[in-house]
């Protein structure tokens, strides 16, 4: 059996003036009852340690605001409140905020108040669930608090109606031009998410020209506030997919931003403003940055696939950080689980790339493990592709170099008459076929081959994607105005 401190904390020591009055609080959830203890409490420190207790006098130094097994109804939050009064307060009763409480107000009092001794100079704030035998028992927190009760605390109903979920905000330095702005946003009573574009033109709202009725964001010199719709005033609601543009967006972006994250989004829809659903066919979606891994030992990460198939890679040798893997070795390379597709089966590959400007490798960033018929190649002007079984490669070219140290968004997708075509930054840059029977077309590495480690990629790779379908030209411009 188990039992003993299943969880909780205990917050450092903070300071407190003994002459004041102070509300601990905390909102708690069960999945159940009958099984661990749930735990509300202080302590007090100076040169004598211990608070006093508000109804007897007495001294404890270990004390608890509230503690029980069963008083906790399960499947709904409670918000639990106790006071800690002024030294030389006396005995009496509890304060008449102390107590339980629902969203709907309080609905039963706590164990105890304190009050301060004279020598108390320092506090915490602790609460746990403890003494639990059932694996299965769950106990959440949030929102923990100690608040001085001299007027310009919170109130309780403004606790029970959502306090500490606003009254936040993010702040970004960002010392480049903020022409667009682009955000999703949902007000705390709100059911439905709302896109809002802010451009020099004016705003856009759901992708039509209109001022949305709440904005929150505010734009100070180079500080961006996330969460603010004045300097003063907070939002109170739900933010997302936040982007900052240094261009005015045209309007046909704003619509393809807008229908990326509606899940209405229709494939294969005649509405120019709508696109396909961009997880349809999706059959390996791999980060490959350092946030996406499943261990993190360094070199020989396993590296997670978001997709529903979990082709799950292993890094060998390869660097990752938040921007992605650096392939800086000829023998860096992850390999994934084999995905296959039949002479003739439409396919698509996309991801971000960055050449490093110091490495002279610059040739095969996906290949096959297991045989060299199979791989993509990438030169400064050039696109190669060579489908399994084919003695020879076919070549597209773009013109210019893409090897000059800034990220790239390469494409290319396989249709069922066996024609290539290739994008870059969205554009289009040009098609290739070829006939004849091939055996397969194998994808199961990135950043070499398997045949020669003299085709190595030298520099970054990001958001490797495969589908199990061609994308269209408006799929893979919205794949990639969303970035990285």
């Amino acid at each position: 059996m188990l039992a003993g401190g299943d969880g909780g904390w205990n917050t450092p020591t903070f300071s407190i003036d003994n002459s004041k009055l102070y509300r601990f609080s905390v909102w708690v959830k069960r999945n159940e009852t009958n099984n661990g203890r749930f735990y509300l409490g202080c302590r007090g420190y100076g040169s004598a340690s211990g608070v006093l207790s508000r109804s007897n006098g007495n001294n404890y130094t270990n004390p608890y605001f509230y503690s029980n097994v069963t008083g906790i109804t399960p499947g709904r939050w409670e918000l639990i409140v106790g006071h800690v009064w002024p030294a030389g307060s006396g005995t009496g009763s509890m304060h008449s905020e102390s107590g339980r409480y629902t969203v709907d107000g309080k609905y039963a009092n706590i164990s105890t108040d304190f009050v301060w001794r004279p020598e108390t100079t320092t506090s915490l704030h602790r609460s746990y669930l403890f003494y639990t035998t059932n694996t299965a028992q769950r106990q959440w927190w949030v929102y923990p608090r100690v608040d001085v009760v001299d007027g310009t605390e919170p109130s309780i109903q403004e606790l029970l109606d959502g306090f500490d979920s606003y009254g936040h905000s993010v702040t970004a330095s960002v010392s480049e031009n903020k022409a667009s702005v682009s955000l999703w946003y949902k007000n705390r009573n709100d059911s439905e998410w709302t896109h809002v574009v802010d451009t020099p033109s004016g705003f856009y709202v759901d992708a039509s020209s209109s001022s949305p009725s709440t904005y929150p964001v505010v734009i100070s010199g180079n500080n961006v506030h996330l969460g603010r719709t004045s300097l003063s005033d907070y939002f109170d609601g739900d933010l997302d997919e936040v982007r900052i543009y240094n261009r005015e967006l045209s309007e046909d972006e704003i619509g393809w931003l807008y229908n990326a994250y509606r899940p209405q989004a229709i494939i294969n829809s005649s509405s120019p403003q709508v696109s396909p659903s961009l997880q349809n066919g999706l059959v390996l979606d791999m980060p490959l940055t350092l946030n996406y891994t499943k261990d993190e030992t360094a070199g020989s990460e396993v590296m997670a696939d978001r997709s529903a198939y979990d082709n799950h890679g292993q890094n060998y040798g390869a660097t990752l950080n938040s921007e992605g893997t650096l392939f800086a070795d000829s023998n860096d390379y992850i390999s994934f689980a084999a995905i296959d597709f039949a002479d003739g089966e439409p396919h698509s590959g996309s991801a971000w790339m960055k050449w490093e400007e110091s490495s002279s490798r610059s040739t095969i960033p996906f290949g096959d493990l297991s045989s060299c018929s199979n791989a993509v190649y990438v030169y400064a002007s050039a696109f190669y592709f060579r489908p399994g079984g084919m003695s020879g490669t076919l070549v597209t070219y773009w013109g210019g170099s893409i090897f000059n140290g800034d990220w790239h968004h390469l494409v290319w997708t396989v249709d069922e008459s066996k024609m290539v075509r290739v994008y870059l930054d969205g554009d289009f840059m040009g098609s290739l076929s070829f006939s004849g029977a091939t055996t397969q077309i194998r994808y199961r590495t990135a950043g070499r081959s398997y045949c020669n480690t003299s085709y190595t990629w030298g520099g970054y790779i990001s958001n490797f994607k495969i589908y199990n379908r061609a994308l269209s030209s408006s799929e893979i411009e919205l794949l990639y105005f969303r970035g990285r």
